[in-house]
């Protein structure tokens, strides 16, 4: 052994600053140079320390085996405080102080406590100690507050994913007892016990993050209820309440039998709401519910047999008919024959809704309605627009030269030539040549109007000018496009 050696060790057994430099001299000097020399004496620095802090832990642990919690506490304590101390470490003192409250001592700090070391261990991600730290949560809340109990359950099934077989265990326990309570439920309401069945099924969804599923069948369970002649009240036994739980989860079943229910309170009496639920229905039926599907067919029939035997105290006419079966289109239609009548606000629901369907003829008629006015509905040219450009949007050419000339030449509207040539070329784009050309006649008013406003006076000064010229090199394009067409412009 050199000397270096020596003095190394001589440092260690003795904690002597001293002695480790003087072997750090040597070193350099005689053999490795600065970083290596470093580097062994930090090495066998840290293995020192590792073995002190061992013989700590040991220490603690053999004075907790003999039942000396309070002296392996005070042993443990400085260590944790002073040294790097591991999260398995603080899931040791918090084991520590946890028996030393059940053994009896009077300590209330809170570095005495055991929540305060479990919260550190877990911090350093120790599985252990956030598992504690959950379940603890749990065992606190259940089942007096089951949303923060369930949380907590949550949390223990994140802890299944970072491996923590306590949470694994946990959460394999929790699912069987949660599975035995739904299959007793279920055999009680098989029986027809379902008041038992109910009570049961409510512990159960009380311990699971309820599906759509789960909530229908409770709503069944209270539905067999009630038919069997319970007479439990509240809303909690109402069938509708738990479809509606189910249905806000997106079961469709649920939200076709909330419709069912809602159409028999309005049918035949309000025919708009039962036009919208059937609509609803039909959409649920397309999804691939079979049940929608069957409900629309023999609503037809019965429809049909009401119509034809007159069953109502008042006109059950063609359109009403038509109106709860068949869609936007008989909306429009509907909305049609009651402005015939002069039942012009009554028309506008029925426009507006079949406008919902992107119907441009309902569309129109709306904005004819408002450009034009109505009794009742006084002329309001801004609304009258909007609705027009809805038409144009989703309807056919006619529409979209409509708009484009109330724009270049209406007194509706404060006239825009720049919009009414987009709405002419779209028109144009529908094959209609003669839009082309008034999309040219748009653009070149136009640039005369800029023209008017700078003052060019002069054509020198008007060929000049970029804006202009880009206005009528468009102009020219889309005149081209309606010669092209075979658009010949009429003789005067």
């Amino acid at each position: 052994m050199n000397f270096y050696t020596s003095a190394i060790l001589a440092a260690i057994e003795r904690d002597s600053v001293f002695y480790i430099f003087f072997g750090a001299i040597l070193q350099n000097l005689l053999i490795f140079g600065t970083i290596p020399l470093i580097l062994l004496i930090l090495y066998l620095i840290g293995s020192h320390q590792a073995k002190k802090d061992k013989k700590i832990v040991d220490k603690a642990l053999q004075l907790k085996e003999k039942g000396n919690l309070e002296e392996a506490y005070e042993i443990y304590k400085p260590y944790l405080e002073n040294g790097a101390p591991s999260g398995e470490d603080y899931y040791l003192m918090a084991t520590l102080c946890r028996e030393g409250k059940k053994s009896g001592w009077k300590h209330y700090e809170k570095e005495y406590c055991h929540p305060h070391w479990l919260k550190l261990a877990a911090e350093e991600g120790y599985l252990p100690a956030k598992f504690e730290l959950a379940n603890e949560k749990f065992e606190e809340y259940y089942p007096k507050n089951m949303a923060k109990a369930m949380n907590a359950v949550d949390e223990i099934r994140a802890l299944c994913k970072e491996g923590s077989e306590e949470a694994k265990e946990f959460i394999r326990e929790f699912e069987r007892k949660t599975a035995e309570v739904r299959k007793k439920a279920l055999a009680f309401e098989k029986n027809g016990e379902y008041e038992e069945a109910y009570s049961k099924f409510t512990f159960f969804l009380k311990h699971i993050k309820a599906e759509g599923k789960d909530y229908y069948r409770m709503a069944e369970i209270c539905k067999k209820g009630k038919e069997a002649g319970w007479n439990l009240c509240g809303k909690e036994y109402n069938f509708a309440y738990w479809l509606e739980k189910a249905a806000d989860k997106g079961h469709n079943m649920a939200k076709f039998e909330l419709l069912k229910l809602d159409f028999e309170k309005n049918y035949p009496n309000n025919i708009f709401e039962c036009a919208k639920i059937v609509d609803k229905i039909k959409s649920i039926g397309e999804k691939g519910l079979d049940e929608a599907k069957i409900f629309f067919h023999e609503l037809e029939k019965r429809i049909e047999k009401d119509y034809r035997e007159r069953n109502f105290d008042f006109d059950f006419n063609l359109f009403d008919r038509f109106a709860i079966l068949y869609g936007a289109e008989s909306w429009m239609q509907m909305g049609m024959h009651l402005e015939e009548e002069g039942k012009i606000k009554k028309a506008m629901e029925w426009y507006a809704l079949a406008s919902e369907k992107n119907n441009p003829e309902a569309e129109f008629s709306m904005a004819l309605i408002y450009l034009e006015g109505r009794p009742g509905v006084p002329a309001d040219h801004k609304k009258g627009v909007e609705w027009l450009e809805k038409a144009a949007q989703n309807g056919e050419t006619g529409y979209k030269k409509f708009l484009a000339k109330i724009y270049s030449t209406s007194k509706v509207v404060e006239p825009d030539y720049i919009k009414a040539a987009d709405w002419f070329v779209k028109a144009g784009e529908d094959g209609d040549a003669e839009s082309y050309h008034q999309a040219y006649l748009c653009l070149n008013t136009h640039a005369m109007k800029i023209a008017h406003e700078k003052g060019l006076d002069t054509f020198e000064k008007f060929e000049a000018d970029e804006e202009i010229c880009e206005y009528l090199n468009l102009a020219c394009i889309y005149e081209e496009r309606a010669k092209e067409m075979g658009y010949v412009p009429e003789k005067k």
